[in-house]
């Protein structure tokens, strides 16, 4: 008994929140309120009397027999809607299957293969394993030198604007800022920037033909990229032995093509493999209908040991030595083989050879500056850091503690990058700078009382605008300056020219005998002072030999 005669079983719950048992009185906050309507219910019979109509189990985030769980809650799996997801599924593995195409023509369009690609697919004659006869002219026009400016000062700030969203759209995942059934419209940005399978398949709605998991999304979210360079590999093998011209091309363009795929899945497929293994408990649940533990981002799953969980807790296990660590682990030995080359790209002593073989990690090292080249691999470990040690650590009973975490990494994030100043230009410094202060606030919007969903999606709105307008700015800023700079070599170029040519040939042969006058006195001086220091060393050579003498 509580007070006032009240009992823990006739105890009322609030709209948006729930409890696993009638003997408790641990009132839980629903992750989709929307779930959990049965507000001020009493005399229920039991957690699932606090759901929404066809919703049971933790969190009322199951739905009884026949039902499929959808964004806005349980829908009704008709004949009919069972057809049309099926044929949605069709359409989800041909975007899948357009994903390998466009990877595919990246590589054989980057190596040039449709260059020559009639000599290849036709079988010409060789000559010496190389292809006698270029069968198709490749014509391109030249970009215009806008173009061009635009595209070097966007490349980086589209990479650093995609780490911000892996980030930022993690965090709605681990502290659930707003619900999908209340606002889903930011949930497809997360395929694009991660990759994630989950939320292309959300999007296509054919739950009603196939019911996933994370268990289902854990499989295909890992599988699918290890498949891809499969298939790129089985290119390279192929164009090496149709055509041996472009096997160095395909080689590079196949390595670039699988460190933009690494940079695109890191964040979201290490944190789909780390929450394999995070539960969350319930003391007093029946065990039955609730759960004792559940998985924290599936809570369809229960944790207790059966083979299923067995086997995905040892699958997960194996890809965390192939993602999290296996990735970390391929940069730094590709960064470790080419080293030497590295340190030397800004001097005289790389040659034409040693550029070809630098170009394969040219992905990881040319936003950065040479000392700090290696900053790529340390970008991985942070944003790792940033989406999943924060899940790791989240606490139902402390639900402030990831999101100080969180703050507290990118506040560090911060500190480091100002210290390091990795990259080579000021402006995508400065905007690495503020995704990573942007990212401070953003962690924090789940601990602000008072806010309803609406408000903390508007507020992810106004930092995902805050975050586009900074980029913009600075590239504005950067081609302001970048005109100013032509401008004043034209001038400085015009003023060299109208010199020379006031210049009469008497006056530039005086100015030349002037020269070479000079460079004589020059040989003059160096001689001289080589003579001088080879005296100071006969000098100092007696003074020892007199030293040695005295002490014997």
């Amino acid at each position: 008994c509580l007070q006032n005669q009240l009992n823990v079983e006739e105890l009322s719950v609030d709209f948006g929140y729930w409890r696993d048992s009638l003997l408790t009185d641990m009132i839980r906050k629903c992750p989709k309120s929307t779930f959990c309507t049965k507000a001020n219910a009493k005399n229920v019979t039991g957690p699932d009397s606090q759901c929404s109509k066809n919703h049971k189990g933790v969190y009322c985030q199951s739905c009884i027999q026949g039902y499929v769980l959808s964004s806005s809650g349980c829908e009704e799996c008709s004949e009919e809607e069972e057809s049309l997801h099926g044929t949605r599924i069709v359409l989800f593995m041909g975007v899948i299957v357009l994903c390998f195409v466009s990877g595919i023509l990246k590589i054989t369009w980057g190596a040039g293969v449709f260059d020559d690609v009639r000599c290849c697919l036709k079988g010409n004659k060789k000559m010496g394993g190389a292809c006698k006869t270029l069968c198709i002219q490749h014509f391109s026009s030249k970009p215009k030198e806008f173009v061009r400016l635009i595209f070097n000062l966007l490349a980086v700030k589209i990479r650093i604007l995609f780490g911000f969203f892996q980030v930022l759209l993690s965090f709605q995942r681990t502290f659930e800022h707003f619900a999908a059934d209340e606002n889903d419209t930011i949930l497809p940005w997360e395929f694009f920037v991660n990759f994630n399978p989950r939320n292309l398949a959300d999007k296509f709605r054919m739950r009603c033909a196939f019911d996933y998991n994370h268990y289902d999304t854990l499989l295909l979210y890992t599988l699918t990229p290890i498949i891809f360079v499969i298939i790129v590999l089985g290119i390279y093998r192929l164009f090496s032995w149709l055509c041996i011209k472009y096997r160095n091309n395909i080689l590079q363009e196949s390595i670039t093509t699988v460190f933009y795929l690494t940079f695109l899945i890191y964040p979201g497929v290490s944190q789909t493999i780390l929450e394999t293994y995070l539960c969350e408990s319930f003391p007093t649940a029946d065990g039955e209908d609730i759960f004792k533990s559940a998985l924290r981002s599936d809570y369809r799953l229960s944790c207790k040991y059966s083979r299923e969980r067995v086997t995905a807790l040892v699958y997960a296990s194996f890809m965390l030595l192939f993602y999290p660590i296996g990735i970390v682990l391929l940069y730094v030995a590709f960064l470790k083989r080419y080293k030497i080359l590295i340190l030397k790209q800004d001097t005289p002593e790389l040659d034409q050879e040693g550029e070809k073989k630098l170009k394969r990690v040219s992905f990881l090292i040319n936003p950065y500056i040479t000392k700090r080249y290696w900053f790529e691999t340390y970008e991985l470990v942070r944003k790792l850091a940033q989406t999943s040690l924060a899940a790791f650590l989240q606490d139902a009973s402390f639900p402030r503690l990831s999101p100080v975490i969180a703050m507290n990494i990118s506040i560090i994030a911060v500190l480091l990058l100002v210290f390091m100043k990795p990259y080579k230009t000021v402006g995508d410094f400065w905007f690495a700078f503020a995704s990573l202060v942007l990212l401070i606030p953003a962690s924090q919007l789940s601990t602000l009382e008072g806010l309803d969903p609406e408000q903390i999606t508007t507020g992810l709105y106004g930092i995902i605008g805050t975050e586009l307008s900074c980029m913009v700015v600075i590239v504005l800023v950067e081609l302001i300056l970048k005109r100013y700079e032509t401008e004043m070599i034209k001038v400085d170029r015009s003023k060299s020219v109208q010199f020379v040519q006031k210049v009469t040939p008497d006056e530039f042969i005086k100015a030349m005998n002037e020269n070479v006058n000079m460079l004589a006195q020059i040989k003059r001086l160096k001689d001289k002072n080589v003579e001088l220091r080879n005296k100071l060393s006969r000098q100092q050579l007696n003074c020892l030999k007199e030293v040695e003498v005295a002490i014997v």
